[in-house]
Parts: structure tokens; sequence; C-alpha cells
């Protein structure tokens, strides 16, 4: 008997040492329960590669970005719309979107505009002065923001670079009148009546919350690119991988847990975004 578990032993080890290891680069300090989800899917359906989340914040993204293109075979980008939207602010931003291919698309995260002060946008007179919290310059909170600044004279975009936590703790601490942060990730505060969420983006309604009139189309998608000199055979493998995983019900439910909408593919998709985010951020002007 002991024999038989030893070769079991030892063949299990044989397999996770044939398994080569892959970096899935994300620009953040926490990736999303459901981004976790489908990296664990896709180790468990084959046995040629360990897919594994290694967070690289910093520099806006830039150097996750900067770590796959100089590791092309041994990584992949596991991002979210600030791919796109850094790009289309900063004119010298090394974001290099044309050096990179889709790998798979996840789902958009629906952001959310939450206050302490204010129980509904009505309440804010329109010239009134206002500070909005926002998880960085050049994030897709910090365009939920721009288009608020459409609708209210004067508004100030205050900037932090913890992201989430410390946005939330702002508006908590009543350092500033508004915050903008992910619905999922603030959903137990909200509920527990701390503050009130104003309006969030996208046009489905979760939690009751409306979604935010007047603003334009503010996705944040969530999607794995690779560099597109990776060699060939290694990405449609990983594709397939992917692909075949992102359709599951074990991550099309946690997309639900997460009031994530999943994204329909196209090979246009990452052209049609750049467009977009470009179009979108036309008149944001911020120095480096």
């Amino acid at each position: 008997m002991k024999r038989i578990l030893c070769v079991l032993f030892l063949l299990s080890s044989m397999n996770a040492i044939a398994k080569e290891t892959i970096q899935v680069v994300f620009p953040f300090l926490v990736a999303p329960v459901f981004g976790h989800k489908l990296i664990e899917e896709a180790n468990k359906i084959q046995n040629d590669w360990h897919f594994i989340i290694v967070p690289k914040p910093g520099a806006g993204g830039e150097i996750a970005i900067n770590n796959v293109i100089n590791n092309k075979n041994k990584t992949l980008l596991m991002t979210n719309s600030s791919f796109f939207t850094r790009s289309a602010i900063y004119d010298k931003s090394s974001y290099y979107i044309l050096q990179f291919k889709l790998l798979t698309l996840q789902c958009d995260l629906p952001m959310v505009v939450v206050s302490k002060k204010y129980k509904s946008f009505s309440d804010i007179q329109k010239s009134q002065r206002l500070t909005v919290g926002v998880s960085g310059l050049g994030t897709a909170t910090h365009i939920v923001a721009s288009e608020l600044m459409k609708q209210f004279i004067n508004i100030d975009t205050i900037p932090y670079n913890n992201g989430s936590s410390a946005t939330l703790k702002a508006v908590l601490s009543d350092e500033v009148d508004l915050s903008v942060g992910i619905l999922k990730q603030w959903q137990g505060t909200i509920e527990a009546g701390s503050i009130t969420a104003l309006g969030i983006t996208g046009n489905i309604s979760y939690l009751n919350i409306p979604t935010l009139k007047g603003i334009a189309d503010i996705p944040n998608n969530y999607f794995l690119v690779v560099h597109k000199d990776i060699d060939p055979r290694i990405y449609e493998e990983w594709k397939k991988i992917f692909e075949q995983v992102n359709v599951s019900s074990t991550i099309q439910t946690s997309y639900k847990d997460e009031f994530c909408t999943p994204i329909k593919s196209s090979s246009t998709w990452i052209t049609d975004q750049q467009q977009h985010w470009k179009k979108l951020t036309k008149d944001i002007k911020v120095e480096q």
C-alpha cells in the first residue's frame, strides 16, 4: 500500500513539475474574485500550464504592461478599462495598445457614485462646489468624475492612488463630498447605510440603485490580453483554455455574484475600445 501511495505521489509531483508557470500580471493590488476563479478553473482543465495572478501595481499600470512586453511567452495581462483610458489621456504614455491582442473578454463591472452628505443628485445645487474622490488619474473612476463635471459647474477631482479602499475612507470621513468606486467592493457599506449610492454606470440597475442619467457610456471592462508577438502555438492553446473556462457555469455565476455583465467578443474589440475612449476623453487635460 505504501509503495502504491509513493508511486501516486511521485506521479502527482511529476505532473506539477511538468506544468510551466505563467504569470497573470494584474496592474493593481487586488484582482477581482471572478478573476481568481477564472485562473483557478483554467488550471483545473489542463496539465500544461500553471497560471498564477501576480499583482504589479504602479505607474498607472505601466509596470504591469511593460512586464508583459518584456516576457511575452511567460506572461499575460489581466486588466480593465484603464488599459485604454490612460493611453487616451496621456499622449506620452507608454501604454502600447497596438502591441497587444485579445485573449479573452470577461465582464463589465459597474462603478458607483456614493456620498455621505447627499441622498440624491437632486440635493446638490448645480453651481455648488464639490470634491470627488477617484482611484487615480486616468482611471475609469476618473472618467466618471469628469462626466459629472459636465453636470456640475464647480467640481474638483481628488485622486487616491491606493484604490477603492482609500476613496471609500475619504467619503466616510467627509474628506470629499462624493467618491467613485466599484459597486461590489462597497456593497456592504452601502447596505449598512453608512453611505448613499447616488447612481451606477451601465444600463442595469443593481441593489435598486439608479443608473447614472446623462452619463456617457463608461464601461469598466475586464479582459485578458497577450503580446502580439507571442508564440502562435502558445497563443492558440491559451485562447482555447480561457474561452472554454469563461463560458463555464462556475465563471458565469461568479460574474453574476459580482454584478458583472459578460462582454460580447468581436474581432475588432480592442480597436473599437481604443476609439471609444479617445472620443470620451478628448476634453480631459491632465498634467503627467
